[in-house]
């Protein structure tokens, strides 16, 4: 189920992975389950699975990736990337379709929408990022957008509250070979590739992916990097730099940013001026040749 919130008038869209009880499954083995739970623990006791914007992260400086998937026609499509930036006081989101190229871009003061329609830019100089991914033992809360400038910004990966509900699985497995983690509660279906400690000082898990038992939506996060710099420059997006792609720039107002969907069903970036429109765009996070 897809939910849109207005957040202090600045959109945020909401997506919460809910799926009805499937009493087919049959419960583990209580000594399997407990098995798998002990070996989860021993593996990240004392690792922190957190990055937000709060004191308890693991890190002030991170980025990580997002994939979202939703269902179209059927099918479960990958629908785009995201990109999620903290360099201490900084924070930035840069959300793109699933070929690359930029949707829209979010950062203190400065939201940037590409339009297809008009194969321009869309600015809004107002607002904070926001980002949430969390569990509850009723839902899988997956939140970006921007909020009301006044609002710090609030990014929130506590992959910690996700394996917190593997006492709940109804199955689970460990492969100490691959270090796959996989476990389905009666809402929701994991799968952790975690990181031994013996690879140093690494974040705790390369890879998640939760899924609703419906079927209807997918994320995947990963890619986790702490104390480096991001792979795209994420805050150099200025007026300048915003008029030197030579694309047209028009302003939103209030009652269109309440309206942006940070969520698009799939590329609509089919024209081929479109899409080279776009990757002007796209230039401004690409970072120069080094020089020799």
């Amino acid at each position: 189920m897809m939910r849109k919130t207005a957040y202090h008038t600045i959109a945020v869209a909401t997506v919460a992975l809910w799926a009805a009880l499937n009493d087919a499954w049959a419960e583990p083995p209580a000594p399997a389950l407990a098995a798998v739970t002990q070996t989860t623990e021993l593996l990240l006791a004392g690792r922190p699975l957190e990055l937000s914007t709060d004191k308890s992260t693991a890190a002030d400086r991170f980025y990580f990736a997002v994939e979202y998937h939703s269902k179209v026609d059927g099918r479960l499509a990958r629908g785009l990337d995201v990109l999620v930036c903290r360099d201490r006081g900084s924070t930035a989101l840069l959300i793109r379709y699933a070929d690359g190229l930029p949707y829209c871009y979010l950062t203190r003061g400065l939201a940037v929408m590409f339009d297809p329609a008009t194969k321009g830019l869309r600015v809004w100089r107002k607002g904070n990022t926001r980002f949430c991914l969390r569990a509850t033992d009723q839902s899988f809360l997956f939140e970006l957008g921007q909020r009301a400038e006044h609002l710090p910004a609030e990014f929130v990966l506590d992959l910690g509250s996700v394996l917190k509900l593997l006492p709940t699985a109804r199955t689970a497995t460990f492969d100490p070979g691959t270090q796959i983690l996989q476990f389905a509660t009666a809402k929701m279906s994991v799968a952790a590739e975690l990181v031994p400690p013996s690879d140093g000082p690494r974040f705790p898990i390369e890879r998640l992916s939760v899924e609703g038992l419906a079927g209807n939506h997918r994320v995947a996060v990963g890619r986790f990097r702490v104390n480096q710099d991001a792979p795209l420059p994420m805050f150099g997006v200025t007026p300048d730099a915003l008029k030197a792609t030579g694309l047209p720039v028009v302003e939103f107002d209030e009652l269109e940013m309440r309206g942006l969907n940070p969520f698009p069903a799939e590329s609509t970036l089919a024209e081929d001026d479109a899409r080279a429109a776009a990757a002007r765009f796209m230039r401004m996070f690409q970072r120069p040749p080094a020089t020799k």
